[in-house]
């Protein structure tokens, strides 16, 4: 399921509802622990998990992501963004394969989305 909702990012807001901070690197590890994946502004880094090297950049993202999971079977990330879009993007080659458009600001995306 897609959903645009929520965010994965330890994010505080102004009182005027803006974002004013986002505080924490978000590191997720893979099912099978072999990678690791950090969100950096709009673009996600898959890294090797023994070896800290890096496999891919994800790159297609306008604005900040707020939300990346690996699919149950760790052969897909799915990223969700501030810019509305959620990508669902190929391990292997670290290629897009597919993007939706949400109509909320913020795109969340639950990791059952894609498996």
């Amino acid at each position: 399921m897609l959903c645009c909702m929520s965010f994965r990012r330890n994010v505080r807001f102004r009182p005027d509802g803006k974002i004013a901070a986002v505080l924490d690197e978000v590191v997720t590890v893979s099912p099978d622990g072999s990678c690791i994946m950090k969100i950096r502004g709009n673009t996600v880094d898959i890294m090797d998990a023994k070896t800290n090297m890096l496999i891919h950049t994800l790159v297609g993202h306008e604005k900040s992501v707020y939300s990346a999971q690996f699919s149950f079977k760790g052969n897909r990330v799915i990223t969700g963004s501030a810019d509305g879009i959620v990508k669902i993007w190929s391990m292997s080659t670290g290629e897009c394969l597919k993007t939706y458009f949400c109509s909320s600001f913020h795109a969340y995306i639950d990791p059952v989305a894609e498996s």
